[in-house]
């Protein structure tokens, strides 16, 4: 059972008048007649929020009979799908309605909602729908759907004039091939009488209007053109600087190479000089050492010399100085062995000056000293003998 509620929640679906007019009047009453006698018998469709998707005729009619409720259906369903319903329920009860720009709009929507060329996008009765299917729903011959479609084109005001039956659809689509601002621009030029249009006349003004347009676009291209090209020949330019800063670097930086080259050379050169003058330094700092090592090594061999003679002597008064010869015997061993050792380190100079002068010289400095702290302890003992036998023997001649 259909629910009945105060026609006051009721409200017109806001797209109804975009897509039909009212009843003709005497339709009209008709109904009018028949709802007084009997009701309304059957129900409006209506969304959840009570938006009038079919009945908005009953609705009026309820209105102006002063009825307090009506009956209604709910079809609780998407805007889309309640925009469907809408169209798909008065074309069936209000197929008389033929206002083109009323009828075009229903076609676009059909279009959409069925996805024709895209396909479908709510499928009916699991089939695709067509072209055929739309020039069917609005009641058209399909050859003439693309013409009907672009009045859809039109700027608002030329769509007025249409429904109006004031400007003929086939006039009014060859004015849908104009922009928005070419239409606005020529109907501010007719004015009232862009209605006296003929169809042949306004598709001379058509073919006028694009010739122009494409001219002008020639005119508006030609010119764009030759500011890409001017551009174009000024990026060629600035690549062309580019470029020969670029070959400028280069040859900047291939000059830099060869400064920095010829530095490191001069660079390399004198650290050579640098090793050789430090060679030469060290070469003369252990000439000064062998020098000086030299000069020891005469120094010893005149003390050898010396206590060899002294030797001598005491041999020669060996009856007197047994003890002084005993102790150049034990003197002349070491200073003998010292000898050789310092023969050895002198060879090993001149062979390896650069590595051996050091060596040698720590490793028989202390074998000198110790030579020399024994030929003064030596020295000192030769001197006491020698004052303690001069006693003897001046006391033997007295």
């Amino acid at each position: 059972m259909p629910n009945e509620i105060s026609v006051n929640l009721l409200k017109p679906h806001p797209k109804n008048t975009d897509y039909y007019s009212d009843l003709e009047p005497e339709k009209y009453e008709e109904i009018k007649r028949s709802i007084k006698a009997h009701g309304i018998r059957d129900p409006l469709k209506v969304k959840p929020d009570y938006t009038i998707l079919a009945g908005h005729q009953r609705y009026r009619i309820a209105l102006e009979l002063g009825l307090q409720e009506v009956p209604i259906t709910v079809m609780d369903v998407s805007d889309e799908e309640a925009e469907y319903l809408m169209i798909a329920d008065n074309e069936e009860r209000r197929q008389s309605d033929n206002d083109p720009m009323k009828k075009a709009r229903r076609a676009a929507f059909l279009k959409k909602y069925w996805g024709v060329k895209q396909g479908p996008k709510f499928p009916q009765n699991e089939e695709n729908k067509t072209a055929k299917d739309i020039a069917d729903a609005v009641g058209i011959n399909t050859k003439n759907l693309n013409r009907l479609l672009k009045l859809n084109d039109l700027i608002p005001e030329i769509q007025a004039l249409v429904s109006s039956g004031e400007l003929g659809t086939t006039a009014a689509h060859e004015l849908a091939h104009l922009s928005p601002e070419t239409q606005k621009s020529l109907l501010e030029s007719y004015g009232k009488k862009i209605t006296e249009i003929k169809a042949a006349e306004a598709k001379e003004l058509r073919r006028q209007i694009e010739e122009e347009i494409k001219t002008k676009n020639n005119t508006v291209l030609e010119k764009q053109l030759s500011e890409k090209e001017e551009a174009l020949r000024e990026v060629s330019r600035e690549l062309e600087e580019v470029r020969q800063a670029l070959a400028d670097m280069e040859e900047d930086n291939k000059k830099g190479h060869e400064i920095v080259n010829k530095l490191l050379d001069e660079l390399n050169e004198k650290d050579s000089v640098i090793e050789e003058l430090n060679n030469d330094t060290r070469r003369q700092n252990l000439l000064e050492d062998i020098a000086k090592l030299e000069k020891e090594k005469n120094h010893l061999v005149m003390e050898i010399e010396y206590l060899n003679q002294q030797a001598g002597e005491a041999k020669q008064k060996k009856s007197l100085a047994d003890p002084v010869v005993n102790l150049a015997n034990r003197t002349l061993n070491p200073l003998l062995e010292f000898k050789g050792k310092l023969e050895i380190m002198l060879n090993e100079i001149e062979e390896d000056p650069y590595n051996s002068i050091n060596m040698c010289f720590t490793r028989h400095l202390r074998v000198l000293e110790s030579i020399r702290d024994v030929m003064r302890q030596a020295q000192e003992r030769f001197a006491k003998r020698k004052a303690e036998k001069k006693e003897k023997a001046d006391e033997i001649a007295l």
